[in-house]
């Protein structure tokens, strides 16, 4: 899309953080607790995204739609932190390994073609994913618990290459717009749904939806705490005033 081998396209964010670390930043652990407070983040958040994959990347952001909440599927029952010690997770980028790295996990990060494969042969015990993708993995078929940690978020952007936007007539354009605005609620609730419904359907195969205690969720934002910190100063600006801007307006400073 940048070098306008096609005009428009679907990227997830948080897996261009080698290109823009900017893009990763609404994937450090506990940031948003859902998707209101994802909103609030995207209120600062998107307009330095927008401004970055302009002038870097050469691309206009149509709309961001975040993926469903993450989940901890294991075939043994977790009660407490302890439990998740030494049990080799499938992770799926920097954030995620780093995160369950400090939990006591074993990581094995394997894109997502390798998961079932890998379930199958005993290489891992353990993924973290979203419930639309534990339905695409038939996870009934290896792991008996869900847990709903809730620990990152991350949103896929659709964006045009900016050379075939401004070769449209201006009307054209104003209309994609509106209709890019309009839409990108609608699928948002989608995503909402999409967790809801996906989930249901491991639940009615056997996967267990398991509790996560106030205590295990507490010692997991402990642990993983350092990271923010760690992610800001590899970015450097504009990130940590956005971070703050966010904590204000969610009242969390």
């Amino acid at each position: 899309m940048r070098d306008g081998l096609v005009p428009i396209g679907d990227v997830l964010l948080n897996q261009q953080v080698g290109e823009a670390p900017l893009l990763g930043l609404e994937a450090s652990p506990y940031l948003a607790n859902g998707y209101d407070d994802l909103r609030t983040f995207h209120r600062y958040w998107r307009p330095e995204v927008e401004k970055l994959v302009a002038d870097r990347f050469n691309q206009k952001v149509l709309y961001l739609v975040p993926w469903p909440r993450q989940y901890v599927y294991t075939k043994v029952k977790i009660e407490n932190i302890g439990d998740l010690a030494g049990i080799k997770i499938r992770t799926y980028n920097k954030t995620t390994t780093g995160m369950f790295n400090r939990v006591g996990m074993t990581v094995v990060q394997l894109p997502w073609g390798e998961v079932v494969p890998s379930l199958a042969a005993g290489t891992i015990d353990a993924v973290t994913t979203s419930a639309s993708s534990g339905v695409d993995g038939k996870f009934w078929e290896f792991l008996r618990y869900m847990y709903p940690t809730n620990h990152v978020w991350s949103s896929n952007a659709v964006t045009v290459n900016l050379d075939a936007w401004n070769a449209l007539p201006s009307a054209q354009r104003r209309t994609i717009e509106a209709l890019a605005q309009q839409l990108e609620p609608q699928f948002w609730e989608v995503s909402a749904q999409e967790d809801a419904a996906k989930a249901k359907i491991l639940n009615d195969r056997g996967v267990q939806m398991g509790v996560v205690t106030p205590a295990m969720t507490a010692a997991m934002q402990e642990l993983t705490a350092p990271m923010l910190g760690e992610t800001l100063a590899g970015i450097g600006a504009p990130a940590p005033a956005i971070i703050t801007d966010y904590r204000k307006a969610v009242g969390r400073n």
